[in-house]
């Protein structure tokens, strides 16, 4: 009966642990879309061709300064100056906006599913 109630244990611990590890996995895997339309802030028409990609900050201790790397999300907008990207839900990253001869537009993400813009000329 010992030997019974010990097995007991031992099984109802390794399903908390196999949950806590489905749960895990399944919080960790999920991605979410965020999209939205690029226009020109000079005559509010769409801009094709943006390339928009997630770079993470990293701290450069040599420089005591923040530095973007590119990741390998990215995209362009189409012709009607629309984008869809997919990034994990977890990333907490920036989505760089670029083409000439526009400014390039760094937006940090958050929960926006949605994200609209308007480029100025440099």
């Amino acid at each position: 009966a010992v030997m019974r109630e010990t097995l007991l244990r031992k099984m109802r611990k390794l399903g908390l642990l196999f949950s806590l590890i489905i749960i895990f996995a399944n919080s960790y895997g999920q991605q979410r879309t965020i999209s939205g339309t690029v226009i020109s802030a000079v005559d509010g028409r769409p801009v094709k061709n943006v390339r928009i990609f997630v770079v993470e900050e990293k701290i450069d201790l040599d420089k005591n300064d923040i530095i973007f790397v590119k990741t390998k999300i990215k995209t362009r907008t189409n012709k009607k100056g629309q984008y869809k990207l997919t990034v994990p839900d977890t990333w907490k990253n920036v989505i760089r906006f670029k083409r000439r001869p526009y400014s390039t537009i760094n937006i940090k993400l958050d929960k926006r599913s949605e994200l609209n813009l308007a480029m100025t000329l440099d």
